[in-house]
């Protein structure tokens, strides 16, 4: 998803609790397990596709015609972390409204597990799996507000927060906490929750793109010191969760004077010792040369990968690969006409995959 360009930023750590919805109690959902397997879910023209081996012959439609469902344009569907389903939002043919949905990867046991009404508005990280592949967490504004709920795949269903505007829920990599984004409305604020515990255990304003490493519990995110928030240049941060606390977070772009403005796309690779990033001069426009960036989570050190024009988004392959998107020529609609690529970690051997995407499993 595009980042939004108007969001002023900057950084303060400050631990609160917050009214959640009823008093719950839940287990840490466990870790997840290893599952060697290069998969990709990515939908193109309404319809669900799994492409193995990072290969565009093997691409195998899940979600048909003859199902009766269109897939969300922009929408990512997930892949679960077991790599045997797939969740996605979806509306019946010539329909209104959104349910999130589940389909095994041989396009088998399609099931509508939740009415969402309009999921997370046009949030393209509306859902995620919990790490054991049970459970999923998204956001929806079906009970007032956009809140965050949890559901399991036969349906039944927690709310979590209630109507303060939460999105782009997340699960941590051992099931215990959640992070997720509040009040994008007013001026968006990184949330950490103990999900075992029912209680935020520290809110992070002016933070709007993070995500979780795969091991240890860290998760980066940007945020925007007080000198720089009129010229939207991000820093990056990391942090630890423990316990209930959270540790103080490290500037990875201290040393860098001014910080390219960085949104936070890709996210950790799989073996969790580096971050994707990706790099503008200025804000977020159409057509702006930008590049995709490896930084290393210790050190700050970074290196650049590719400079393009277009670039949409990046993510880590789960052997440690990188998919990059190039936004369409139109610049009225850019995002009808995706195009998929595949580079090595180093950037090294770019390779067109495929072109005509809607979205994937970022």
């Amino acid at each position: 998803m595009i980042a939004f360009k108007n969001i002023l930023l900057s950084l303060c750590v400050g631990f609160c609790a917050f009214l959640v919805t009823g008093c719950h109690s839940a287990s840490p959902i466990g870790p997840k397990p290893a599952y060697p397997t290069s998969s990709l879910a990515l939908s193109i023209n309404g319809r669900l596709y799994i492409m193995e081996n990072e290969d565009s012959a093997n691409l195998k439609p899940v979600l048909t015609v003859d199902s009766g469902l269109v897939i969300r344009p922009y929408m990512t569907p997930k892949l679960s972390p077991d790599r045997k389903l797939v969740a996605f939002y979806a509306t019946k043919s010539g329909g209104s409204g959104f349910s999130l949905c589940v389909i095994g990867v041989d396009g088998h046991n399609l099931k509508i597990v939740d009415i969402v009404t309009l999921p997370g508005q046009f949030y393209q990280d509306g859902v995620h799996w919990s790490p054991d592949s049970k459970t999923m967490v998204f956001d929806s504004p079906k009970a007032g507000e956009n809140n965050i709920f949890v559901v399991n795949l036969d349906g039944a269903e927690q709310q979590i927060t209630n109507d303060q505007f939460d999105i782009r829920p997340r699960w941590s990599p051992d099931g215990r906490y959640l992070a997720f984004i509040r009040n994008l409305q007013v001026g968006p604020s990184l949330v950490i929750y103990d999900y075992s515990n029912s209680m935020v255990l520290a809110t992070i304003p002016h933070s709007y793109w993070y995500y979780w490493s795969p091991k240890d519990n860290e998760l980066v995110y940007g945020a925007l010191p007080d000198s720089l928030r009129q010229n939207f240049n991000e820093h990056l941060y990391v942090t630890r969760v423990e316990g209930t606390g959270v540790s103080q977070p490290v500037d990875l772009t201290k040393d860098v004077n001014p910080p390219p403005w960085t949104a936070l796309w890709g996210g950790w690779n799989p073996s969790g010792d580096r971050i994707l990033a990706k790099s503008f001069s200025d804000t977020v426009s159409y057509g702006q040369t930008a590049q995709i960036v490896s930084i290393d989570p210790q050190t700050g050190g970074s290196q650049v990968l590719t400079t393009l024009s277009n670039i949409y988004n990046a993510t880590w392959s789960q052997d440690g690969k990188i998919y990059y998107t190039e936004w369409g020529s139109d610049p009225a609609d850019f995002l009808a006409d995706v195009d998929l690529y595949i580079m090595n970690a180093d950037g090294s051997g770019q390779k067109l995959l495929l072109r005509g995407i809607q979205d994937l499993d970022w």
